[in-house]
């Protein structure tokens, strides 16, 4: 991934310091597995602001409004894991990785290394990336959404 990724908010600065060994517990804790790009994304990008950020992917646009962190937030990893909306909509061994401005979660597929936007009307997934890395290619490329009136 680029060492400057564009999709954070302009001058926002890092405000958490994640250890390798606080992903190692919260892996275990979960029973989930993060590749080591999300790892890698953690430790050098957790708890910096994104904008809202817009692009294509198969021919299907999708906005990113805000990514799940592991420093305390509103999408704090843990956290969302303890709820009960989540545990009931989401496959086990799933990563969330950012919600869309609807709070649609986009999940990262430990099988296949695929990031799908899970449409919780349905239940329905919609591949938003092939992978880690090409969504964060995106989000870099993206733009911002028009203002709505």
């Amino acid at each position: 991934m680029n060492d400057n990724p564009t999709f954070f908010l302009e001058g926002e600065k890092k405000r958490y310091n994640v250890t390798p060994e606080e992903l190692d517990r919260i892996e275990e804790e979960l029973n989930l597995f993060m590749p080591p790009e999300l790892k890698d994304f953690y430790l050098k990008y957790d708890s910096i602001p994104t904008r809202t950020c817009e692009y294509t992917c198969n021919g299907e646009t999708f906005t990113l409004d805000a990514l799940v962190t592991i420093s305390p937030s509103l999408l704090n990893l843990e956290d969302l894991f303890e709820t009960p909306y989540f545990a009931m909509t989401t496959p086990k061994g799933w990563i969330p990785i950012g919600v869309d401005l609807n709070d649609r979660f986009f999940l990262l597929d430990p099988d296949t290394g695929q990031i799908q936007l899970l449409d919780d009307i349905d239940g329905s997934f919609h591949l938003a990336a092939n992978s880690l890395h090409e969504f964060f290619q995106l989000l870099c490329q993206s733009k911002q959404p028009p203002l709505s009136e």
